[in-house]
């Protein structure tokens, strides 16, 4: 989540650059942004979208996933 991401910014800027780079990240990329702001229908979309990705591309690995519960946005978020 947006912990991790700060954590990683913290550990290599001061608290200030790192504020500055998070928000930078999150508002300039239209895709990061609709992670982080929760608008749930773009989010519903982004994560389908994903699902369907990681099907075509690791079925294996999606159906392992898929059988054992775990929804695809816990990767995302």
């Amino acid at each position: 989540g947006m912990s991790y991401l700060a954590w990683i910014f913290l550990i290599r800027m001061s608290p200030y650059q790192s504020f500055v780079c998070f928000c930078n990240l999150i508002l300039s990329d239209p895709f990061v942004h609709s992670l982080y702001m929760f608008n749930e229908p773009k989010l519903r979309r982004i994560v389908s979208y994903f699902d369907e990705c990681l099907a075509d591309k690791k079925p294996k690995l999606h159906k392992h996933i898929h059988s054992s519960g775990v929804d695809s946005e816990l990767f995302l978020i």
